[in-house]
């Protein structure tokens, strides 16, 4: 019975010293940053999250000429883009988004790109950003 007492104290030990990095922020437990916008052939390449911005660097990868239309962000008030700006193929262009308001509880955002190819038609693509939200 000793035996399992003993057993029973180091494991306790051992997970307040893992409760006591996660407190304190170790770098283990982060995840890593990242911004997906997946089947589309646009691509994000970059992407910053400021107190009440968020910067979206994005690549066309699609063969032909975009005009993207609108990128909506959760937790932020968008206008649609004005006139469109246009992104030829293998050409990356930096968005900003601002009116910003995020829930710090989160670390990851939602957001979608509406684009129209050179046939015409309208598309809207799902991405996502995960990060540490400030």
């Amino acid at each position: 019975m000793e035996l399992l007492g003993t057993y029973a104290w180091a494991i306790l030990v051992v997970l307040v010293i893992i409760g006591a990095l996660y407190y304190l922020d170790f770098q283990f437990f982060k995840s890593p940053e990242v911004c997906n916008l997946p089947a589309t052939g646009l691509t994000c390449v970059d992407f910053e999250v400021g107190s009440n911005t968020v910067k979206l660097v994005i690549s066309n990868s699609l063969g032909q000429q975009v005009i993207i239309n609108d990128i909506d962000i959760e937790g932020c008030l968008s206008d649609p883009l004005p006139l469109g700006p246009t992104i030829d193929h293998n050409q990356r262009i930096t968005f900003t988004v601002g009116s910003c308001t995020f829930d710090k509880t989160k670390n990851s955002l939602e957001f979608y790109v509406t684009y129209t190819t050179e046939s015409g038609l309208s598309h809207r693509t799902k991405g996502e950003i995960r990060t540490q939200l400030k």
